[in-house]
């Protein structure tokens, strides 16, 4: 069976009690550590008795190389703030730290935020009350002069590399988030961290975004219009060409016998001599009517003396040729004298 805080079939996960069910009082924040959690205050508060207070805080880092006559090696344990190896460090360079600032009225505390290789890294944070008079020019040059010149800080027996130290840097100091954005440090890990306007992004928010919220709804309504028109353009087009189709077909079948319409004639158009010698007498043709172009017909001539129509063509002894020839027609003068 796994003890309290966790769980697994080897017992190897921890249980997140900050997510699970929060311990922590409502001005209290969960902080969630392997086999355990801590309630602590929000960066720039610290815990007074049962209250958090407005603090100033500072941050830095120092490489320790040294502890004693031993060389400072990063080991997987210092990645687990629980094991004894981490705790015997920060014990130590808590001790250190406090020791530096002691003098100082405004000074509560100091912690140990982390460890990382280079050698032994240590970043810590120093705690003041809200109105100390500290600065960071004060921090730096407090924490140079504990250094002697073989690297032993504040003679503790721990080592440090003189060109590691970092100068402190005020938690979310004043116009430290650019862009009207606003400095959030981390409660664990105490870094600044810059909730940025939507129209900006980056660290600390100095750059700005070409591609806004604003802009890509404008720019999506934008191309839903585009395409709509595209759409519609399409549609007309499609539309307009059937018109132009249906134009070119004929509305009724007979219209194909329309190219016969100028045949329409006020008298019977063609004299019919027949091949029986009874009678040279053509058909008789209703006035106006179609002339059947079911024969062909190739020449036809006026011959004044005769008085009569004389043609000449695939009209033998009666048979009828299938192709369409157009006949003269005796119109104006010539039907006149005749």
């Amino acid at each position: 069976m796994c003890t309290l805080f966790w769980t697994g079939d080897y017992c190897e996960t921890d249980i997140n009690e900050c997510v699970e069910n929060n311990p922590c009082a409502a001005d209290r924040i969960c902080i969630n550590l392997q086999g355990s959690y801590l309630c602590g205050c929000q960066a720039g508060f610290f815990l007074v008795g049962d209250t958090c207070r407005a603090t100033s805080e500072f941050r830095g880092s120092f490489a320790i190389t040294r502890i004693g006559s031993s060389e400072a090696i990063f080991t997987r344990d210092l990645e687990d703030p629980t094991s004894d190896q981490y705790q015997r460090i920060a014990g130590d360079v808590i001790g250190v730290l406090d020791s530096i600032f002691a003098d100082e009225s405004s000074y509560i505390e100091s912690r140990v935020v982390s460890m990382s290789s280079g050698s032994i890294r240590v970043q810590y944070v120093l705690v003041f009350t809200e109105d100390t008079n500290v600065t960071v020019d004060v921090v730096s040059n407090q924490m140079r002069a504990s250094i002697a010149a073989d690297g032993e800080i504040a003679s503790s027996a721990l080592y440090i590399r003189l060109s590691s130290l970092s100068v402190a840097s005020n938690l979310c100091p004043a116009d430290y988030c650019k862009n009207g954005g606003t400095c959030s440090p981390d409660p664990v890990t105490y870094e600044n961290n810059c909730i940025c306007e939507s129209a900006f992004s980056g660290n600390r928010c100095e750059v700005e975004d070409d591609w806004s919220p604003l802009v890509i709804a404008m720019v999506t309504v934008a191309g839903i219009l585009f395409l709509i028109l595209v759409g519609l353009f399409i549609s007309c087009c499609i539309f307009l060409g059937k018109r132009l189709e249906e134009k070119k077909e004929p509305k009724y079948a007979g219209d194909l016998e329309g190219r016969d319409s100028f045949l329409k004639v006020s008298q019977p158009v063609l004299p019919w001599r027949s091949s029986s010698p009874s009678t040279d007498e053509p058909p008789h043709h209703p006035r106006g009517s179609h002339v059947s172009t079911s024969f062909a017909v190739q020449s036809i001539r006026v011959d004044g003396g005769a008085g009569c129509y004389r043609h000449s063509g695939d009209v033998r002894n009666g048979q009828q040729s299938s192709t369409f020839i157009r006949p003269y027609i005796v119109t104006g003068k010539e039907a006149a004298e005749h």
